[in-house]
């Protein structure tokens, strides 16, 4: 009886140990089928012995899709800023300024995130026609001076480095999602909506607007409130405002520098609501015009470079229902700025929607009312939050 049993557990044994052995070749399988199905994919475009496939964005991580835009010979110009340029359309921009634009803004990048996309952008085209950047709350904030504004696990710092032979997409489950959308894309069974040149509308469809949840989002209440003002205004020493501190401004600079001075550059303001703007008479309205008189000087040292301050009191920023909250304006907005943009370059020494601050205009005073770099009280504006 004894060995009957002793021979029924060694066969049990037997059979888990079979059934062990089998569950984890599976696994392995199922791990190595995966992996070389992500390889074959590429679904980022960064493996240089992956299938010349026509790959396009899939999905809203830029971090990742990015990089391969970057390097494409279909382009010669970029965009390169926040979500608050993500509007701006290439395909508006391209006729406007004889270029061939990539947007290549992401959403809260930082300052060294655009830096990072810059550099691979230059890697592959030595000579740009034309870079934008998207000059927002991210230069004139001092504490958005940071390598990572968002989560540090979501940069993907191995596809902003030099070397094409370390791109093997670690296997995880964000990736194995990627690289089936992009089997889809590429078999032409499904398209997904963002674009080919890194334009993507991510706003909500216009029939899901809603005027008073952005009244809300601006103004803290759907009831619109009026442009404030200190009284009476706030006074500073120029030795003060000497000693405001931009640091972002000096990674611009460097983002300028490297590149040719062929290349047209265009430093654009972006448009934030009124209301976002610092108060007229306030210690943050002082700090945002010696924000734009350093700013001024930095496009003065870099040839061929314009500065275009679209953060003004106008009719754009005035009117709530061109934005979905204080930074982020609307499509009908967006469809406007490539015109104004070009007016510009052109010889405009500004409009009602933006003033042209370098090369100058006579629109900015730099000392008005008593205070150091004021700008005309009718084409007041700042920073928006």
């Amino acid at each position: 009886m004894r060995d009957i049993l002793n021979l029924s557990i060694f066969s049990s044994e037997k059979e888990w140990g079979t059934f062990f052995r089998l569950f984890v070749s599976l696994l392995a399988a199922l791990f190595i089928a995966s992996y070389a199905f992500i390889v074959v994919v590429d679904p980022y475009d960064s493996i240089p012995f992956s299938p010349r496939w026509d790959r396009v964005p899939v999905d809203r991580d830029q971090p990742y899709f990015y990089p391969a835009l970057a390097r494409s010979a279909r382009f010669d110009s970029a965009i390169i800023g926040t979500s608050t340029v993500r509007l701006l359309k290439p395909e508006d921009m391209n006729p406007k300024l004889n270029s061939r634009f990539v947007n290549l803004a992401m959403n809260a990048s930082s300052i060294f995130e655009q830096e990072t996309i810059l550099d691979i952008f230059l890697r592959h085209h030595p000579e740009p026609k034309t870079v934008l950047f998207g000059i927002d709350h991210l230069y004139f904030e001092e504490e958005h001076f940071q390598v990572h504004l968002g989560d540090e696990s979501l940069w993907p710092e191995w596809l902003y480095d030099e070397n094409p032979y370390n791109n093997l997409p670690p296997f995880r489950s964000k990736t194995l999602k990627h690289a089936w959308r992009e089997f889809l894309t590429v078999t032409g069974i499904k398209t997904y909506k963002y674009g080919r040149d890194g334009y993507t509308d991510f706003t909500k469809p216009p029939d899901e607007y809603d005027l008073n949840r952005a009244r809300v989002k601006i103004y803290g209440t759907i009831v619109p409130k009026p442009i404030r003002v200190i009284e009476p205004p706030v006074r500073m020493s120029p030795e003060a405002i000497r000693a405001m501190q931009f640091p972002s401004l000096g990674v611009l600079a460097q983002m300028l520098d490297k590149l040719p001075e062929e290349t047209v550059k265009i430093l654009f303001v972006t448009p934030f609501h009124h209301y976002a703007q610092p108060p007229a008479g306030s210690k943050e309205e002082i700090r945002w015009h010696e924000f734009l008189r350093r700013l001024t000087d930095v496009a003065r040292n870099h040839p061929r470079t314009w500065l275009l301050n679209f953060n003004i009191v106008s009719p754009i920023t005035t009117e709530d229902s061109h934005y979905w909250d204080s930074g982020h304006y609307t499509v009908v907005v967006a469809n406007q700025l490539a015109a104004l943009i070009e007016e510009g370059l052109r010889g405009g020494t500004g409009s009602d929607n933006y003033v042209r601050l370098f090369p100058e205009t006579n629109v900015i005073a730099p000392v008005e009312a008593g205070r150091i770099g004021v700008v005309a009280p009718q084409q007041s504006g700042g920073s928006g939050g």
